[in-house]
């Protein structure tokens, strides 16, 4: 019965992705539901318990996201690849990180690098690099904080179709699990937040750009449901609210409404799965 109300979840929901393709929207980097792939944000969650030996799909209706990541265990690594389609954009984004034993047992150190190679339709093709240091806990899912450093990264905002080239960024991702409600019944919450200052753009609308996501979301049994707050230089924001179910595979549904600015509500259809 729970496998056969996934599918109808599943199917109910990527139908209703589908019907938003031919919707405006505006782009955001790490994907609506922030917290469902973390290594987007910082490519040393391929190595966390969080992460590792995952692969992701991610569709919405200007962006398909395909990423693979496998731990090798002997060495403390794990590696991985990612490609994205945009209308216009291809890229391809290998990833790799390396896990620490330095630290109390209770404390693992992660380090990962991403580069993201991209295409445009024009021709043109952009490079770019993001390194990250990520502390987590042990056992997993109790908190994490991690820290990211950006090189030549081209940013959608999250308010418009623009896109902003930054010769430098940075990030800040943190994760806290809050208590345990009941039996089989947890919350937590998450932070993500990247910031580019305007002195080292490379193209678009010259000023700072900062942008924020925050989650809480409770667990239960099989099932997830969340909501958040997404913000862009503070004065831009927008609601998040997702929806999921987990056994074998997990699948979730986040939609993201804008609150003072005029835009479609955005659907994105997750689903990730152990390899």
């Amino acid at each position: 019965m729970a496998m056969r109300n996934a599918i109808t979840f599943l199917l109910f929901f990527s139908a209703l992705v589908m019907a938003s393709l031919n919707a405006a929207g505006q782009g955001y980097d790490q994907g609506i539901n922030t917290a469902f792939h973390p290594t987007l944000s910082n490519p040393a969650f391929s190595v966390s318990p969080l992460a590792f030996d995952q692969m992701y799909l991610q569709v919405s209706p200007d962006r398909v996201h395909l990423h693979a990541q496998k731990n090798i265990d002997v060495m403390y690594t794990a590696a991985g690849l990612g490609a994205e389609w945009r209308p216009g954009y291809l890229a391809l984004m290998p990833v790799a990180a390396y896990h620490t034993y330095f630290l109390p047992s209770n404390q693992h150190l992660m380090a990962g690098a991403r580069a993201k190679l991209e295409w445009n339709e024009n021709g043109d093709t952009d490079l770019s690099f993001r390194a990250g240091l990520l502390l987590y806990s042990n056992p997993g899912h109790r908190h994490f904080a991690g820290i990211t450093v950006h090189v030549n990264e081209t940013i959608y905002s999250t308010r418009d179709a623009l896109r902003r080239g930054y010769h430098r960024g940075f990030g800040l991702q943190w994760g806290q699990g809050i208590v345990s409600l009941a039996r089989n019944t947890k919350l937590n919450t998450s932070l993500f937040a990247n910031y580019y200052p305007e002195e080292s753009q490379l193209s678009g609308p010259a000023d700072n750009l900062f942008q924020s996501q925050w989650q809480w979301v409770l667990w239960r049994s099989n099932w997830h449901y969340g909501a958040g707050w997404q913000q862009e230089n503070l004065s831009h924001h927008q609601v998040l609210f997702r929806a999921g179910y987990t056994r074998k595979v997990s699948i979730a549904l986040a939609a993201l409404q804008s609150l003072n600015f005029n835009n479609n509500t955005r659907l994105e259809l997750s689903i990730k799965t152990t390899i």
